[in-house]
């Protein structure tokens, strides 16, 4: 008996759409998701024009209750093989003991500032207030925001950061990847939600529409700062001093994207499932206002990965007498899945992260369920996110 190769309407159906879904999510994996992967190419290509002129730059450390790490990582900021900055260190309450630290650094130092939020700063979100009086107190116009829980990757963090201020450029994005100090591991689910999330952020503002980025390691001007009244139009919300700010003042052509090993920060957290569960909530919450076509792109990805499916489940159900229908089917699937791989292994890997990748397919499916009931945390208890209550959780 010889191979049919007629196909009935059912199965042309449901081989055209699997072919047409299979072409989307293999654009957005090829092209998208790829984009952090060419940028290192180019750079080593040295194809990407940095400044040859670093400028002077004011480093902001936003610290709260970290006297623990402003002794561990605070010098790492104070050596940096860079010609002319400034380190300032911006403490959370007059009463915090890291200023002790500060100061015993500064009698080390001359390059390294104290400064701090009063303790009785009510109704506004701390952390934009530290880092708008660390800017106001900065002495040079190109600023760097960090945390006290991070420590720059090395010596060349500065430099390797700022020498995107090249003409034109405003905003510097650098990455930041994070190790937990608990004994518990990430759960991979965990791992596989940071790492696409970086990967989505860094991609978009690679080809030209950035939308947020991470406040542990980013670089803008004073004066871009000023000239958009600073974070006037969220100081009622603990969050947004990245995403939304950066949402507000980005563009294709002010914004650049730092991804090499020397630029990063690395963040210190104490519980994983904490970190991870506030990041979830704030970033759901930040999320609905962000304006960027990149959320609908996410929607539609989402969508596709779920036509993916029902494209497989209908060719069992309407093609199971037809071996060379099935065949097609399988391997468009198969190839589809096989580009998602191996392109989020490579992502993950020069983001320094380990998520399980033959997960992945399952992982992506799952997404927009969690992702739902955290919108719903999110409605029922939004008042959380304003700054008249006390404690963001």
């Amino acid at each position: 008996m010889g191979i049919d190769f007629s196909f009935s309407i059912p199965e042309l159906i449901i081989l055209i759409v699997t072919i047409c879904v299979v072409s989307i999510l293999s654009a957005y994996w090829l092209y998208l998701y790829r984009a952090p992967m060419r940028y290192i190419q180019k750079s080593a290509n040295g194809k990407i024009p940095y400044t040859d002129e670093l400028p002077p730059v004011s480093v902001i450390v936003y610290a709260k209750d970290s006297a623990d790490y402003l002794t561990r990582f605070l010098k790492s900021y104070l050596t940096q093989n860079y010609p002319k900055y400034e380190v300032i260190v911006v403490i959370d309450g007059i009463s915090d003991s890291s200023r002790d630290v500060v100061a015993d650094f500064a009698l080390q130092y001359d390059n390294l500032v104290l400064s701090y939020i009063p303790d009785d700063a009510c109704n506004v979100s701390h952390k934009k207030l530290g880092i708008t009086l660390g800017i106001k107190a900065a002495r040079y116009d190109h600023l760097v925001i960090t945390q006290a829980n991070c420590r720059p990757a090395g010596k060349e963090w500065l430099s390797s950061l700022c020498r995107n201020f090249t003409p034109g450029t405003e905003i510097v994005i650098g990455y930041t990847s994070f190790q937990y100090e608990s004994s518990e591991s990430e759960p991979r689910y965990h791992t596989f939600d940071r790492t696409l999330s970086s990967l989505r952020y860094l991609a978009f503002g690679l080809i030209g529409t950035p939308y947020r980025a991470n406040g542990y390691n980013i670089a803008y001007k004073k004066e871009l700062f000023f000239a958009n009244k600073g974070f006037s139009r969220t100081l009622n919300l603990h969050a947004g001093d990245d995403d939304l700010f950066i949402n507000q003042i980005a563009t294709g052509t002010n914004t650049r994207i730092e991804l090499s090993p020397e630029s990063r920060t690395i963040c210190k957290v104490r519980n994983e499932r904490a970190h991870h569960r506030i990041g979830k909530l704030t970033r759901t919450f930040t999320a609905r206002q962000l304006k960027t076509p990149a959320k609908k792109l996410f929607r539609l990805q989402s969508v596709a990965e779920y036509m993916l499916l029902a494209s497989f489940i209908s060719a069992w159900f309407f093609g199971i007498g037809n071996p060379l229908f099935l065949a097609i089917i399988l391997l468009l699937c198969l190839t589809a899945i096989a580009i998602q791989i191996i392109v989020f292994r490579q992502g993950a890997r020069l983001l320094d992260t380990a998520p399980g990748y033959m997960l992945l397919p399952l992982f992506l499916l799952i997404k927009p369920w969690v992702n739902l009931r955290y919108e719903l945390e999110v409605s029922r208890r939004r008042f959380i996110f304003y700054t008249w209550h006390k404690q963001l959780l």
